[in-house]
């Protein structure tokens, strides 16, 4: 099995990484991990915090209160989406929890593409920052 084939349809970063993706044989496949994300990694997700912002309509002012922190792919009919999940800090510097509506995946293909690829490079080669830290 090459890991270029497979389908990744749900990603979430908290205090490890979860990937779940669709296998060759169409089962569904779920790997977790506890090791420190590869810069690339962070910096692929990252990318996607204005389009979680965005799907609040908020003021672009209030886009860094926004994070990313994963994803989760659906497919109606012919058209791929994408659910990000993330969280938001409020004027306290609490988080709350939160998740676009459905987002079509070709606004957001290359950072989409991108953040696929380096989440299948860290859990099938591997790409790893450098030091061991807790979360």
């Amino acid at each position: 099995m090459k890991y270029e084939n497979l389908i990744i349809t749900k990603f979430k970063k908290s205090n490890n990484l979860t990937v779940t993706y669709e296998g060759e044989d169409k089962r569904e496949y779920s790997i977790t991990d506890e090791q420190i994300p590869h810069p690339d990694l962070v910096k692929a997700l990252s990318a996607l915090n204005n389009k979680l912002a965005e799907s609040f309509y908020v003021n672009p002012e209030y886009y860094d209160k926004y994070e990313c922190t994963g994803f989760t792919k659906i497919i109606k009919g012919e058209i791929e989406y994408i659910l990000l999940t993330g969280k938001v800090k409020n004027p306290d510097d609490n988080t709350v929890g939160i998740s676009s509506g459905h987002i079509d995946v070709s606004s957001i293909e290359k950072e989409f593409k991108k953040l696929c690829t380096e989440i299948l490079e860290y859990f099938f080669k591997q790409k790893t920052a450098q030091a061991k830290l807790d979360f």
